[in-house]
């Protein structure tokens, strides 16, 4: 009776300490893009000549930051591209057409992400970190991209260099991205805890640094490619359950209540019988 007792108020013990620090382990949970889009200009074109700063890439399965700065390529004119004006060889054949020099001078192209909020509701962030997947790497050298918090007043499919949201300054975390085929992350979770209230926050992604004569492109799988697009990664701590001061008086007199218990009652089934 007293060794089961003992077991039982044991197992009681382990049962609470084990209910106690399950509360207190650290959890993870995934939120996936919800939107996402790149936009594109000619930061040396005022007069967006190209017509570029109007127009939208939200439908495409990657995203990119990219640039294009003082290169020269060779390239069918577009009449001919469009159909307008066709060449006929020697044997009344199409012809080749001839190449003309197109040089671009400062096309600058920056990612768009949206992530919902929501479920972060009740939940205290320990951290947050911004993943993203490198699925074409075509960089001189490794470089640092940056990713800017920015207002979420934007959708995929209407977005724009023209109409997108500015970012500020101060970039809220920086990676280095040098390979294809990898997973990326920044440290975002001060913008998290920030907008957490909002229930969503959005972040502009670029590279830092460009080189003249120069073109460089990264590029991350959207969220309608359907696999490895940008998510973030949260950390927290449950607050599981929470005992006051008086749950703790009562469990402690319940555990030396059946210590008690064990200890005399071993004691009862010890002693002697009285001789007739």
């Amino acid at each position: 009776m007293k060794k089961l007792l003992i077991a039982c108020s044991m197992l009681l013990l382990l049962a609470l300490l084990s209910l106690l620090m399950g509360a207190s382990a650290t959890k993870s949970l995934v939120i996936d893009v919800s939107e996402d889009a790149f936009v594109v200009a000619d930061l040396n074109d005022p007069e967006d000549t190209l017509g570029l700063a109007n127009e939208n890439y939200g439908d495409l399965d990657f995203v990119k930051v990219w640039y294009l700065w003082n290169v020269v390529q060779e390239e069918v004119p577009p009449e001919v591209e469009n159909g307008e004006e066709a060449q006929n060889g020697e044997n009344g054949e199409e012809a080749e057409p001839e190449l003309v020099e197109t040089e671009y001078e400062k096309i600058w192209c920056v990612s768009y992400l949206k992530f919902d909020l929501s479920e972060l509701e009740d939940i205290d962030i320990d951290s947050a970190m911004l993943q993203l997947y490198g699925l074409n790497v075509e960089i001189l050298v490794p470089r640092y991209v940056q990713a800017f918090q920015v207002d979420s007043d934007w959708d995929e499919l209407s977005i724009t260099f023209g109409n997108a949201p500015a970012w500020g300054q101060n970039a809220l975390s920086t990676a280095i991205v040098y390979l294809a085929d990898q997973w990326y992350g920044w440290d975002v979770t001060e913008g998290v805890k920030a907008q957490k209230a909002e229930g969503q926050i959005s972040m502009a992604i670029m590279l830092r640094d460009m080189e003249k004569a120069s073109e460089e492109v990264i590029a991350f799988p959207s969220h309608e490619s359907g696999e490895n697009a940008a998510r973030l990664i949260i950390t927290y701590t449950p607050t599981g359950f929470s005992f006051s001061w008086y749950w703790w008086v009562i469990i402690g007199v319940v555990v030396i209540a059946l210590l008690v218990a064990a200890f005399f009652g071993g004691m009862k089934l010890r002693s002697p019988k009285k001789k007739e």
